[in-house]
């Protein structure tokens, strides 16, 4: 399970023929699922596409699809990314196996703007992203399908 911030973006899902920038702090948010040799992305939540609970934050949990559980759906404010099916894609080499529980999670942070700072792009050196990146950086936490389930539909109410 995943919980963080986007920063603020333009609104542009629904075709709008302008958008407004004055208040954006990127021009686009997403986050991916991949495979970490072969880089396939097995799946991506961009920013208009997330449900941000109540308390302002995003609430994203990955699986293979047969642990999915079953209160993480947008009616229950959870997006959900599935699990890239190779895991980290080493079978891209020649006499080499794919290890299914590790992939590549990624988040992008595209065109900071108005003077926004709290970007990715923005870290120097591994371990200064929570200084950098404030409310923004995404956390993680694991979560048994069960455990997850217990949490109900507001699941937020209890992260």
């Amino acid at each position: 399970m995943i919980r963080g911030e986007i920063p603020a973006t333009p609104k542009t899902l629904s075709g709008e023929e302008y958008f407004d920038i004055s208040s954006s702090e990127l021009r686009y948010w997403s986050i991916c699922q991949n495979e970490y040799y072969s880089q396939k992305v097995q799946a991506c939540l961009y920013d208009e596409q997330i449900s941000i609970n109540p308390d302002g934050r995003y609430t994203i949990v990955t699986s293979l699809p047969e642990d999915r559980p079953s209160n993480a759906t947008s009616d229950c404010g959870i997006g959900y990314l599935e699990w890239a099916e190779h895991g980290d894609g080493f079978s891209i080499i020649d006499g080499r196996e794919d290890d299914l529980t590790k992939s590549l999670l990624i988040v992008r942070n595209m065109k900071p703007m108005n003077g926004f700072e709290q970007t990715i792009q923005n870290t120097e050196t591994p371990g200064d992203e929570s200084a950098v990146m404030g409310e923004y950086l995404p956390t993680a936490q694991y979560y048994t399908r069960e455990e997850f389930e217990a949490l109900g539909c507001d699941a937020y109410n209890s992260l």
